[in-house]
């Protein structure tokens, strides 16, 4: 908060140095649950930099693709993916994001072959720059995971299982299991047993994914809460009906 008020004083309220300050504050009050206020001053900072940088800049597109969660709406999602595109070219990992955020917008509409094409043809990319050394990257661990949760709703189950379990295999060696990301990777693997019947190995990971997000995360932490929900429905697939209204209990009081 100092840091913005001296640049304030010195630079004045609408300078871009200002506004990326300010972006750094949006994020701040987006961990801390503060959604409204996050909303309140991204738009402020969005609007800001499109006036002064102009809304093609360099600088804007990177600004806004770094503050901005993914959007909701397919149109904001392809024209953030062109613009992109246009600026920075289709190579930039800025690029590759913006395309991935669309991927998972055609998977929420239930566009499930153009969702999985986006991806495959990001980690495509990414091999292409990186060669084989791509896949130690924790970008292409969230692009994998995305293709496989693609393939677990297109019901091509057995897929989706190698693909997670991939992917939390490569998620350890790049981040460690302990890492958030690693464990929602573990979460996501276990929902993919659950998928294919093996319910008794999809608990045994869900409880192992549960207790070390206790560990590392916040009660209330969005991962914690999906892998509480996932690890209830398993449960009531087993008859567990008691457990699973404890846990779901867990998941509504937050």
């Amino acid at each position: 908060m100092e840091i913005i008020k001296t640049d304030m004083q010195v630079l004045g309220e609408e300078h871009p140095t200002t506004r990326l300050s300010q972006s750094t504050l949006v994020w701040n009050y987006m961990c801390q649950g503060r959604l409204n206020e996050a909303q309140h001053l991204e738009k402020q900072v969005v609007g800001a930099l499109k006036l002064v940088l102009g809304e093609d800049d360099r600088g804007t597109v990177l600004n806004i693709a770094n503050l901005r969660r993914p959007p909701e709406s397919e149109e904001l999602a392809k024209r953030v993916v062109d613009s992109m595109m246009r600026t920075l070219g289709e190579e930039h990992p800025d690029t590759l994001t913006s395309i991935g955020n669309l991927s998972s917008v055609y998977r929420k509409r239930g566009l499930l072959k153009e969702a999985g094409d986006m991806v495959r043809h990001v980690l495509d990319v990414k091999k292409c720059l990186l060669g084989e050394h791509y896949i130690n990257d924790s970008d292409t661990v969230s692009y994998m995971s995305s293709l496989g949760l693609t393939y677990s709703e297109e019901g091509r189950l057995e897929e989706a299982e190698e693909l997670q379990m991939q992917t939390f295999k490569v998620a350890k060696q790049v981040d460690g299991e302990s890492h958030p990301e690693t464990l929602i990777t573990m979460v996501n693997l276990a929902v993919a047993y659950s998928d294919r019947g093996r319910l008794k190995e999809a608990e045994e990971l869900f409880e192992r994914a549960l207790d070390a997000m206790k560990q590392v995360l916040e009660p209330d932490h969005l991962y914690t809460l999906q892998c509480m929900f996932f690890f209830a429905k398993n449960r009531v697939f087993r008859g567990q009906w008691n457990d699973a209204i404890a846990l779901m209990s867990n998941v509504l009081g937050n």
